[in-house]
């Protein structure tokens, strides 16, 4: 037989997949490493009865915020324990929040330390208590008795009057304690938007006006860091500066690849290396210096010539400085910075339930990001390059160097050789043993609409889109591998919502294309247009993963299983 190699493989971008040489794998094993989840809702999911659905499950579960703060706060009498730090509770603690998913991390803090905590406020997104309350999720919210003052804000995921009225609040709060009081912050995905105070006289419009110029011109999100640190006040470890000389306790759960402290958020206890100079020299490049609001480009200007001054009179005599009040380092010094929650922690979990259920797993990457079509294409590729690869040692089928251009093409993509070989190994091994493998991918992709003209964009989300694009690839490969192999797709966002859908994301197969085609629809249009939700929801009624909100964030994760089938003829 020859493979259908010429069909399926293309060029792609290479940055497609990323970090996959960071990849492992894990021997079968029992249920080693299981957190006990009793106390938490187990029933995630709309359909549980699928094994990939149940493997998100477990992950969805080991990252919901009030069980990674119980992990991380221990009390004992009077004294809070985190990480071998001590704090004295004497009815002296005070709590701020900002993020999606920092209600049920309110809620934990209030169970273990509610007697201690004497005032707070939570900035939040618009509409997110009623649709916990919704939910029945009533042990991610806020006590009835709560001291905690939750303000929703941020609609669209845009600074509003609302979310600038909490970060006033939260200044205002952080900058009346004392030595001998401790603040508790908590955040997660979506804090920059909820925590937005502009240094004066910049005003909201201002602000919002040149980030969204930024991102329009293809800048990072390093970039719009940058800028949001050098023209907010609680931002770039203003946060921390406004507490001082309080203790500071910063639980994070991360939606960030890599976890950086000075980027989830943007960082609000962490010390800024930034410089307004940065952020003039980012407007000059991106050519739109000439559209930034001149309040921007003022106070970044002052600020540029004061930190130039300051500079030289502290070199000069350090005791002279204009700046007389204790360095950002001092400051720092009094806050204690803790991921408590991660897409690693995920990630893990899925690993332990899909070995519990008898999956040979392997983690193909940690780090993922790269256009949601290119990856889902990558991962359709690699689990047909799997196989092919099987079939061939095992019947002496296919062209050899067939199988050698496949594999070039996927190292070209980004696929780290050695983590090919190993996945490959791994997958053998669990064939010949009639087993089935699961390949974990963990981290965030992105969608580039190119809607307009005739092409209307559609609904959907990155996770949708990734598992669309899988199937349109597994598609071309079906003839050949249907009577050998079974091979599933799950991509989907731990915080359960996937775009402007009610849907957390899409679980494929080898035949949800041939679905489409037999009620005659093209699933490459509905990839084109962007709507991947109305595909699914057209051709396959459990195609679509519901879980409602979940209440987390860690970003998405996608399941690989490919099963051989008991009959090979």
């Amino acid at each position: 037989m020859r493979f259908p190699f010429c069909r399926l493989f293309k060029t792609i971008s290479a940055q497609s997949l990323t970090k996959v040489g960071s990849s492992r794998s894990r021997p079968m094993s029992s249920t080693q490493g299981h957190e006990d989840n009793t106390s938490q809702d187990t029933s995630i999911m709309k359909y549980g009865d699928h094994g990939a659905l149940d493997i998100f499950n477990s992950a969805i579960r080991a990252v919901l915020p009030q069980s990674l703060v119980e992990k991380t706060l221990t009390r004992s009498d009077n004294v809070l324990v985190i990480r071998n730090q001590q704090y004295a509770l004497a009815s002296n603690v005070h709590v701020v929040a900002f993020g999606k998913a920092v209600l049920g991390m309110v809620r934990a803090v209030e169970d273990m330390l509610g007697d201690h905590i004497i005032s707070g406020i939570a900035s939040v997104p618009v509409g997110i208590q009623d649709t916990l309350l919704s939910a029945g999720k009533h042990e991610m919210l806020p006590r009835p008795e709560s001291k905690i003052n939750v303000i929703e804000g941020a609609k669209n995921n845009q600074p509003d009057v609302q979310s600038l009225l909490a970060a006033r609040q939260i200044h205002d709060l952080v900058t009346s304690l004392e030595e001998q009081q401790l603040l508790i912050v908590l955040m997660s995905g979506g804090g920059s938007s909820l925590l937005s105070l502009p240094i004066p006289p910049i005003t909201l419009q201002d602000m919002i006006s040149v980030t969204g110029l930024v991102s329009m011109c293809g800048a990072s999100i390093e970039d719009l860091n940058t800028v949001r640190k050098n023209i907010e006040v609680l931002k770039g470890g203003g946060l921390a500066m406004a507490a001082h000389p309080a203790k500071v306790v910063s639980l994070i759960l991360s939606d960030v690849i890599g976890d950086p402290l000075d980027t989830i958020a943007s960082g609000p206890t962490m010390r800024d290396q930034s410089t307004p100079a940065q952020c003039l020299n980012l407007f000059t490049r991106l050519g739109i210096s000439d559209k930034v609001p001149e309040k921007i480009l003022d106070m970044l200007e002052k600020r540029m010539k004061f930190d130039k001054m300051t500079a030289i009179v502290q070199h000069t005599n350090k005791q002279e400085s204009p700046l007389n009040v204790p360095m950002l380092a001092d400051m720092t010094s009094c806050v204690q910075n803790l991921i408590v929650g991660n897409n690693s922690i995920a990630i893990e979990a899925a690993v332990c339930q899909a070995e519990a259920q008898g999956y040979v797993t392997f983690i193909l990457s940690s780090e993922q990001s790269g256009e949601a079509r290119h990856v889902g294409q990558i991962l359709a590729k690699l689990a047909c390059f799997i196989c092919w690869s099987y079939i061939s040692k095992e019947t002496h089928e296919g062209s050899n160097v067939d199988l050698v251009k496949a594999e070039l093409e996927l190292i070209s993509l980004g696929v780290g050789k050695k983590s090919l070989n190993e996945a490959i190994s791994i997958c053998q091994k669990a064939f010949y043993a009639r087993k089935s493998a699961c390949l974990i991918v963990g981290g965030e992709t992105t969608v580039t609409l190119t809607g307009g003209g005739s092409h209307k964009t559609g609904k959907g989300g990155r996770n949708q889109e990734l598992a669309l694009s899988a199937a349109i690839f597994l598609d071309e490969a079906r003839e050949s591998l249907d009577k050998r192999f079974t091979i599933e797709l799950l991509s989907a966002g731990t915080d359960g919502i996937d775009g402007p859908t009610d849907a957390a994301g899409a679980i494929i197969d080898l035949d949800t294309v041939s679905k489409g085609n037999n009620l005659n629809l093209s699933a490459r249009r509905f990839l084109q247009s962007h709507d991947s939700y109305t595909y699914f929801e057209k051709v396959d009624d459990k195609a679509h993963i519901i879980t409602g909100h979940t209440g987390t964030n860690v970003m998405d994760l996608q399941l690989l299983i490919i099963s051989p089938k008991n009959d090979d003829s």
